[in-house]
C-alpha cells in the first residue's frame, strides 16, 4: 500500500514539474514571438503610455475597456473642462487589474482618474484573458511586469491559443485584406485616444450578447477598485467610477446583475458616481456591440459624463 502511495506520489510531482516546465516554455515563447495585431488597443497601449509620460498639466484619465475607446468624444471634454484627456480604453479582455496598472505610475496631483469597466470586468475579466497574451506579444514587454504572480498562473490557461493564433500569422483587422475590421484599424485612434472612425462606426442591427450570470459577480474584483481608488487618492488625485454604457435592449435583460453589483460596490464604499441607467441607450446609437456606440451616442454620452463629473471638479 505504502509503495501504491509512494508511486502515485512520485506520478503527480513528475507530471507537475513537466507541466510547469511547459508553462514557463510557453510564456518564454509568447515574450520572444513578436504578434501582429494591428488594432486600435494595441495602439491605444502604446500612445497612452507615452502621453502619460509626457503630460505636464493635470489630465482627465479615461480608464476602461472598449466601451471607452468607442465611446468618448474626447474633445468636448477638453472644451468643456479645459483640462487634457487621455483615453486609455483598450479590449475588455486585457482586463481591470492591468488597465488601472497602466495608469498608475503616471497619475499625479491634481488629476481626475475616470474608470468605466465593462461589467463583465466584475465578473471574469479582472486579470484578462487571451487578449492580454497578444498584447504582451505585440507591444513592450513591460506590460508583463505588470502582471502579478496570481495573475500569471491565471493566464496560463490562455497560452495555447495565444500561440496558436500567433504561429498561424494571423493578422486581425489589417486594412489590406478586411474592410469589414476597418472602425477596428489601429489608424483609426486620434490623438486623445478616441477610436474616431466616426463614419466607419454607422449603426449595424445585432443580436443580444448575453446574460450576464447574477454568481459571478467578482469579489476580487470590488476590492480591488477600492484598493485602486485608495492608490489614486495617495497621490491627491481623484479617482471617480462609473457605469459603462450599455444598449438600453440588454440593460433590461440584466438588470438583475447590474442592480446587485450596484449594491456591492456601494457596501465597498466605491459607489458608481451616476446611476446606470443614466448611461442606457437606445438601440439606434449603438455600432456593432453592446458597448460600442456611433458618434452621436459617443456625444451624448461624453455629455452625461462631463455633468457627472462637474460636481468633483476642484
Amino acid at each position: 500500500m505504502r509503495k501504491f502511495i509512494f508511486d502515485i506520489s512520485l506520478f503527480f510531482i513528475l507530471l507537475l514539474i513537466v507541466l510547469s516546465i511547459l508553462t514557463c516554455g510557453c510564456w518564454c515563447w509568447i515574450l520572444t514571438h513578436p504578434a501582429q495585431f494591428y488594432t486600435h488597443s494595441n495602439a491605444n497601449i502604446r500612445m497612452g503610455q507615452e502621453k502619460m509620460c509626457h503630460k505636464s498639466t493635470p489630465s482627465i484619465i479615461l480608464i476602461g475597456g472598449s466601451n471607452c475607446a468607442f465611446g468618448f468624444d474626447s474633445k468636448l471634454i477638453v472644451d468643456a473642462l479645459h483640462m487634457p484627456v487621455i483615453n486609455t480604453g483598450v479590449s475588455a479582455g486585457i482586463g481591470l487589474y492591468t488597465q488601472t496598472q497602466m495608469v498608475l505610475p503616471y497619475v499625479s496631483k491634481g488629476d481626475i482618474i475616470i474608470i468605466c469597466p465593462e461589467y463583465e470586468q466584475f465578473t471574469s475579466l479582472l486579470y484578462g484573458d487571451e487578449t492580454l497574451l497578444l498584447a504582451i506579444s505585440s507591444n513592450d514587454k513591460d506590460l508583463f511586469h505588470l502582471l502579478s504572480l496570481k495573475q500569471i498562473i491565471y493566464l496560463s490557461q490562455y497560452l495555447p491559443s495565444a500561440i496558436k493564433d500567433i504561429v498561424s500569422a494571423r493578422v486581425w483587422f489589417n486594412e489590406s485584406n478586411n474592410d469589414d475590421y476597418a472602425p477596428y484599424w489601429d489608424t483609426c485612434v486620434n490623438e486623445y485616444g478616441d477610436n474616431a472612425a466616426w463614419g466607419k462606426r454607422l449603426h449595424h442591427n445585432f443580436p443580444s450578447e448575453g446574460r450576464l450570470e447574477p454568481s459571478n459577480i467578482d469579489k476580487e474584483s470590488v476590492r480591488y477598485i477600492k484598493t485602486f481608488i485608495k492608490d489614486i487618492h495617495s497621490k491627491s488625485a481623484e479617482c471617480l467610477l462609473l457605469p459603462p454604457v450599455y444598449r438600453d435592449e440588454e440593460f433590461h435583460e440584466n438588470i438583475d446583475v447590474i442592480e446587485k453589483l450596484t449594491e456591492r460596490l456601494e457596501k465597498n464604499g466605491t459607489p458608481f458616481i451616476s446611476h446606470p441607467i443614466n448611461y442606457v441607450v437606445p438601440d439606434s446609437l449603438c455600432f456593432d456591440s453592446r458597448y460600442h456606440l456611433t458618434h452621436e451616442g459617443a456625444i451624448l454620452r461624453t455629455q452625461q459624463v462631463i455633468n457627472d463629473i462637474i460636481p468633483y471638479m476642484h
